[in-house]
């Protein structure tokens, strides 16, 4: 008996992330399936099981699984779909496409998406990087509004810290700030920072004074 199931917190996981082969008795399958009249789509479906497998042998023959690529590189999927269940076998099986635009996904990626689904069901994986108040700010009570923060604290959510995908969870959300700064180039024409954007609807002193503390403090930590 096999079981269809569409899985979009596994995609919400996923999302941030975007690099096929037929091996028989392995655990690649290509499928095609037809959409539309006029359109194909190839899926790659990819055995959680068989894996499982080449990865218990690969530890016991003393081999980095990580060296096998079809393997690592989840068949060359990076766009991911759905999962089927296989009830009888206990096989999750994950059906996804593969974007050549699109950026790798990892086995390692694939488990610790799952792991911060299953258990860590309360929040989304994550990671922030929030201004820590200064001690001016904690004595006067004004944590919320101080302006004066010069350190950054790192969260990880849904247990992804000491993993890649909670590097590529930081390295995004550090991006993000850099660019809400203005303190990274932007090959787009026309667009305009957060910290522009304030500065041109904000005319007062004060406001200038303030956000550009922010933004030099922030500035600081690089």
């Amino acid at each position: 008996m096999t079981h269809f199931a569409y899985f979009s917190g596994i995609e919400r996981a996923f999302a941030g992330w975007r690099s096929c082969a037929f091996i028989v008795s392995m655990f690649l399958v290509s499928l095609s399936l037809r959409v539309q009249a006029q359109e194909t789509k190839t899926f790659i479906a990819f055995s959680m099981r068989e894996a499982q497998k080449r990865v218990e042998l690969a530890t016991t023959d003393r081999q980095g699984f990580r060296g096998q690529s079809d393997l690592f590189y989840l068949g060359g999927i990076t766009v991911p779909r759905a999962i089927v269940v296989d009830l009888e076998s206990g096989d999750w099986i994950l059906l996804g496409e593969r974007d050549p635009e699109a950026s790798l996904l990892s086995l390692d990626d694939w488990v610790v998406a799952l792991r911060a689904r299953y258990f860590h069901p309360e929040s989304d994986p994550g990671v922030t990087i929030d201004p820590i108040p200064s001690d001016e700010c904690r004595k006067a009570g004004t944590e919320d509004s101080c302006r004066t923060s010069s350190r950054q604290k790192v969260r990880f959510f849904s247990g992804i810290q000491d993993t890649n995908f909670g590097q590529v969870c930081y390295s995004a959300d550090w991006l993000m700030k850099l660019l809400a700064f203005g303190l990274d180039n932007v090959p787009v024409d026309g667009f305009k920072s957060r910290w522009a954007l304030a500065l041109e609807k904000k005319d007062s002193s004060t406001f200038r004074n303030s956000f550009t503390s922010v933004r030099l403090n922030f500035r600081e930590t690089l």
